[in-house]
């Protein structure tokens, strides 16, 4: 059994975790920095308060509550975020009972070129300096390319907030970067969270793990999305060099409003041509093969189940 604390899980996919967490047999304690209210239906669930500017404050608590790893869940998207796990690690690393840290990227592999590009890429390769300078902590980065989640709701089960880019199923829209015809990763959040539960069991841990649920193109998201609607959408593409111009298509009106979304699409859509959201496909990368038993769901199958019953089609 093992004693995880898993910070930033009262929200977003951290709360997926938990959740799946608590139908395990291990003890779990919620890292907040508010007060949390104990779920009387996961008595294996406690919540904790932690003051992540105190680093000798969490070393007490990871003592006291006997947690032997950490599992990370921040949103890396401040230096203050970001400063909030860099004094995980150190808390941990001095701790005398954490062993083990797995710290928050769920995305594209954060390195040198994804970070020129993605803000919150440089906050994972700043922690990720910080966790190889230690020298008891036994730790995983795991990367999983982009959430597919964005693409079954509000339809399917997920904690994360909605964003909606590429292909907006809803309204029949799509805006669609480079040739719609460039690979990338995708992998839905309970999948992510039953991976890790099994992980937990691993003594074997790489300092980089790969799960991935389907690699697709956006020209199959589409085509899966018209037949499962039933319609036919209303389809543009945004060149690569358009969008190095820094211009994309509006596909909703909050982004037309809003520039941080215009911004957000304008780097997913670079990444995407640049083949950055594809994962490598090594089998000492992608661990999938390490669980046979753990069956992912598939963008297609996320598609067609989240929205062929919702529209009426088929």
């Amino acid at each position: 059994m093992t004693r995880i604390a898993v910070a930033g899980g009262a929200g977003g996919v951290g709360k997926t975790f938990v959740k799946a967490l608590s139908r395990t047999s291990h003890e779990v304690f919620v890292l907040s920095r508010r007060p949390q209210e104990q779920n009387s239906n996961a008595p294996n669930v406690k919540y904790l308060k932690v003051d992540y500017s105190n680093i000798d404050s969490i070393v007490t608590l990871l003592e006291a509550k006997n947690i032997d790893t950490v599992l990370s869940a921040i949103t890396m998207e401040s230096s203050t975020t970001s400063h909030a796990q860099l004094n995980l690690i150190s808390a941990a690393e001095n701790s005398t009972v954490t062993k083990r840290f797995i710290p928050s990227e769920f995305g594209v592999i954060a390195n040198a070129e994804s970070a020129a590009l993605d803000p919150y890429a440089q906050y994972w390769v700043e922690n990720a300096k910080a966790l190889a300078k230690t020298k008891t902590l036994q730790y995983t980065r795991i990367s999983t390319g982009q959430f597919m989640d964005y693409w079954g709701m509000p339809n399917i089960e997920t904690t994360l907030n909605p964003f909606t880019w590429a292909i907006d199923i809803e309204n029949g829209v799509a805006a669609i970067p480079g040739t719609g015809n460039e690979r990338i990763s995708m992998t839905y959040t309970p999948d992510l969270a039953e991976f890790i539960v099994k992980m937990l069991d691993e003594s074997d841990w790489p300092v980089m793990s790969g799960f991935v649920g389907q690699d697709v193109t956006f020209n199959e998201m589409l085509s899966w999305a018209e037949r499962a609607t039933g319609r036919k959408f209303k389809v543009s593409y945004d060149g690569i060099e358009k969008l190095e111009r820094g211009e994309v298509t509006n596909l909703t009106e909050l982004m037309a409003k809003e520039k941080f979304l215009r911004d957000a699409t304008i780097m997913f859509g670079i990444m995407t041509v640049r083949g950055l959201i594809l994962l490598p496909g090594e089998k000492g990368f992608r661990l999938n093969g390490r669980f046979p038993d753990l069956e992912v769901m598939t963008v297609e199958r996320l598609i067609k189940e989240a929205w062929m019953k919702n529209s009426g089609s088929g």
